[in-house]
């Protein structure tokens, strides 16, 4: 409400910031955050944002325009845990969605379970001894 009240004294405070000033990537990067704020229930953040980044919620990129935009049937997509289209109850937001599969091409192969020194594993380890 108050951004609102802001807006009408002075119009020009967010003039620059609509999505016709703003890049593709610009876009696609407020439509992701604007979708994880929703899905959180993080309203309070969400109406903060979306009226600083000047995107209505007409304007905010879909999954599926998100999908194309970012080529998310490309290589990306078997490391994706869902896919990037679904709008179905309990699907993960999309931002999360690319985080998770970003890290799992990222370290496919390189990432295991490894046990440091100070891992608890009932005090049969030898740091546990040598205390």
């Amino acid at each position: 409400r108050l951004v609102g009240v802001l807006q009408r004294r002075d119009p020009g405070v967010f003039a620059s910031s609509g999505p016709e000033h703003q890049t593709l990537w610009q876009r696609a990067a407020n439509s992701l955050y604007v979708e994880y704020l929703a899905s959180q229930n993080y309203s309070y953040s969400l109406s903060v944002f979306q009226p600083e980044c000047g995107l209505t919620n007409q304007q905010v990129m879909t999954r599926e325009e998100l999908s194309r935009v970012l080529s998310l049937n490309g290589p990306i997509a078997g490391h994706l845990p869902a896919s990037p289209t679904s709008d179905a109850p309990g699907a993960p937001p999309l931002l999360v969605s690319l985080l998770q599969g970003v890290a799992d091409m990222g370290g496919a192969g390189a990432r295991r379970e490894i046990q440091t020194q100070t891992d608890d594993d009932g005090g049969n380890s030898s740091l546990s001894l040598r205390l």
